[in-house]
């Protein structure tokens, strides 16, 4: 069952939600450096058509390894902002959402990454949450 927040709580917890999302965008931007890195010499080796047991290099397997530790890096991050009970929208955007109610509706109150407070919220409907960030009244 997903935590619900009062639009206070979830504002007092901005500094660590902010905080959290730095880390997981600081880990995704090693994550695709590496990813990147590791096709790219695939790609090299593939061109190459290397065959016996060289054809995986220690730079090329060691890049494989940091790549896999990076993941399991950038997990635990997305894990320990979601155990917060938040809602991980878009890494990209910077979008967080808090499950809440308001006004006697249920909602999920928008964050997104600069923001000192939460100024908007998603309306819950049959579908889920609505895409749009709504101005809180």
């Amino acid at each position: 069952m997903s935590k619900s927040f009062t639009l206070e709580q979830a504002n007092q917890l901005i500094p660590e939600v902010e905080r959290r999302l730095g880390l997981i965008c600081s880990k995704r931007a090693v994550y695709l450096r590496i990813h990147d890195a590791v096709f790219v010499q695939e790609l090299a080796n593939d061109a190459e058509k290397k065959t016996g047991p060289d054809f995986f290099d220690s730079d090329l397997e060691k890049d494989i390894q940091n790549l896999e530790e990076t993941i399991y890096e950038l997990a635990k991050e997305i894990d320990a902002l979601i155990d917060l009970g938040c809602i991980l929208r878009s890494i990209d955007a910077g979008l967080v959402d808090f499950p809440g109610q308001h006004q006697g509706e249920r909602v999920f109150f928008a964050w997104k990454a600069g923001e000192k407070q939460i100024a908007f919220v998603r309306h819950r409907g049959a579908a889920g949450a609505s895409t749009e960030r709504t101005p809180l009244l």
